[in-house]
Parts: C-alpha cells; sequence; structure tokens
C-alpha cells in the first residue's frame, strides 16, 4: 500500500540544456512547459518543496521559473553539463533533504575537446561531477532526447554510477514522465 506523503520534503534542480540542437528538435520548448508545469505542481501541492531552474549551454545560470517566458537569457552556444551539475549541487546542498534530485533534459553530446568558448565541459569532467552529486546524496534523472548510441551508453553509464535513472525519448512525451516521476516519488510505503 502507498500513500502520498505531504511531508516528505524533496528538493529539486531542474537543469534545462538550452544548445541549438535543442531548439531546433522541440525539446527546448517543451522542456520550458515541463519545468513551468512541475513548477506549479510544487507551488499548489507541495509547498514545503524546493525547486529551482538551471538553464546551460557553455555556462550554466540560475533562473526563476516565472522568467521561464521571457527570452532574453537564452544562449545556445555549446552544451556543458558538467557545469550544469555543478551548479545544481550546489544549489542542492543548500537544502538538506533527504530526497534531492536533478532532473537533467539535454540532447547532450558532450565534446571531448575544447569549444570555441574554451573548455565546453569534457567527458571525464562531467563524470568527476556525477561522482560528486553522488557522494552528496543528490540523484540525478536524465531526460535524453538523443538516440545516439554513444549517447545512449555515456547516459547508461552515467546513471550506473549515480543510481539515477534515464529516460530516452523525443518532444511530447518527457512531460508526462517527468510530472509522473516526480507524483511516484512522493510516496511513502506504509
Amino acid at each position: 500500500m502507498h500513500r502520498r506523503e505531504s511531508l516528505t520534503q524533496t528538493s529539486t534542480v531542474i537543469a534545462v540544456d538550452m544548445s541549438r540542437s535543442m531548439f531546433t528538435n522541440g525539446a527546448f520548448f517543451e522542456a520550458k512547459r515541463v519545468a513551468f508545469a512541475l513548477n506549479t505542481l510544487i507551488r499548489t501541492r507541495f509547498p514545503r518543496d524546493y525547486l529551482e531552474l538551471v538553464v546551460f549551454s557553455y555556462f550554466a545560470m540560475e533562473l526563476k521559473p516565472e522568467r521561464l517566458l521571457q527570452s532574453d537569457w537564452v544562449d545556445w552556444n555549446g552544451t556543458n553539463i558538467e557545469v550544469a551539475l555543478a551548479k545544481s549541487r550546489e544549489l542542492l546542498d543548500k537544502h538538506k533533504s533527504t530526497n534531492r534530485q536533478i532532473i537533467l533534459i539535454t540532447d547532450w553530446r558532450p565534446r571531448p575537446t575544447w569549444g570555441p568558448y574554451g573548455d565546453e565541459g569534457t567527458i571525464e569532467g562531467m563524470l568527476r561531477e556525477v561522482k560528486r552529486c553522488t557522494r552528496s546524496g543528490i540523484r540525478i534523472n536524465t531526460f535524453m532526447m538523443d538516440s545516439a548510441p554513444a549517447s545512449m551508453a555515456l547516459a547508461q553509464h552515467m546513471m550506473r554510477m549515480n543510481k539515477g535513472r534515464v529516460f530516452f525519448g523525443l518532444p511530447g512525451q518527457m512531460g508526462r514522465y517527468v510530472l509522473v516521476d516526480y507524483l511516484r516519488n512522493k510516496r511513502k510505503k506504509i
């Protein structure tokens, strides 16, 4: 038997990739809608929960959910998952709830070399940050909008390290997965 436990506090950071490919395949606009919907759900049904939003390209920045409707902050150059995870971990380290998670939404293909904006994050650097998140007790759930075998293998490796989950999909499916997954984890066995 399961019961929804509104006293179970959850701290969540949604990290949204704002690279050019996320725009062209439609995933960025859906990621914005999902973040907005999750923000509304948490504010209305789970007001004790913590939610922040991080957007990233070659850099990562915190963004208030109400700014999702604006676009002056968008910069689609690069995909640096390492800095996105680091910024998310920094925000979550301020909250000591037992349920801490990063929801990573990306279609990533991390670059193993330097890019035009300096170090855009290496695979090794990203995996080091995954280890830091794991040591901090932060679960990473990845919603990946790419079906390239190398990207899928890397995402699965990352999830084995962290004990998080990875969902592979296309724009149009993400919203259902994120919201249902969030509610499912609000249950407590009795």
